[in-house]
């Protein structure tokens, strides 16, 4: 339900509102269900998952993400 009210209040102080318009759009189609996990917690995924995102962002051949760069305002 917490993306509903970021939808409401149309995602103010929100990042990436460009994908998450899109999934929006496309969730209905699929079955999804959230699970919070605790980061930096020992769990297996979500440590291989922060280790994908940090050697990401800390590379040299990032693509621009058109969609965050047009809502910098």
């Amino acid at each position: 339900k917490w993306l509903f009210g970021w939808e409401q209040k149309k995602f103010k102080k929100k990042k990436n509102v460009d994908l998450w318009k899109r999934f929006l759009n496309i969730y209905p189609k699929h079955k999804v269900s959230f699970i919070w996990v605790k980061g930096h917690a020992g769990n297996k995924e979500n440590e291989v998952c922060d280790e994908l995102a940090v050697d990401a962002a800390n590379s040299r051949d990032l693509l621009v993400d058109e969609g965050y760069e047009q809502g910098k305002d």
